[in-house]
């Protein structure tokens, strides 16, 4: 049986994470936020806009990376807009208060359909320059993701829970092979928004 805290690949990202991530969202303190990250809990999610302007994680962030452990931890900024004209300042605001250079994911932040070609062209702009390793999607839309496991998009943020079970069949059927997509469930409750890898 594989321990809970042993790291797994997110995907063909190559990334090793925690079968837990952590949410900006709500907030928490920033030695929970630290805590966790020691406790295995390394896929950090912070907003650029809206949710996710988390202090307290921003302080984390500094406090890890001053510690030289950058390269364990992987931070997804969720960019919300769903404009390129406010989404690239977003970003590099965003990028600014992390104080980085890059985030290991961007995650473009609860699609029903696929990302606009400028706003496409505006992330893959992004990676190109470095400022972003690997791209991420989220939505409500199950039937959505089997079309994207050919395109840049590298990481599938899918709602998953007991009473949420659709993608079951709608999505991981679709999603395997050597190839295939990391795979993020969430569910969203009062408190904290858990991030699970799968």
């Amino acid at each position: 049986m594989n321990s809970f805290r042993k790291p797994v690949l997110l995907g063909r990202t190559g990334l090793q994470v925690g079968r837990l991530g952590i949410s900006s969202s709500y907030g928490a303190p920033a030695a929970a936020f630290e805590e966790a990250f020691e406790r295995g809990c390394n896929y950090f999610v912070f907003g650029s806009f809206m949710k996710g302007r988390s202090k307290e994680m921003i302080r984390a962030i500094h406090n890890i990376t001053k510690k030289g452990k950058r390269d364990k931890l992987v931070v997804c900024m969720m960019e919300y807009t769903h404009s390129y004209l406010l989404g690239k300042p977003h970003f590099y605001k965003g990028l600014k208060k992390l104080g980085l250079d890059y985030v290991d994911v961007l995650m473009l932040g609860y699609y029903p359909n696929r990302p606009r070609k400028q706003v496409m062209d505006m992330a893959l702009g992004l990676k190109e320059k470095g400022l972003v390793h690997y791209l991420a999607l989220s939505g409500h839309n199950r039937l959505l993701f089997p079309k994207l496991v050919d395109s840049p998009i590298d990481v599938f943020q899918v709602r998953y829970n007991a009473a949420n079970s659709g993608a079951e069949k709608d999505v991981f059927p679709f999603c395997g092979g050597d190839n295939r997509p990391g795979m993020i469930s969430f569910t969203e409750r009062k408190g904290l928004l858990p991030f699970c890898t799968k």
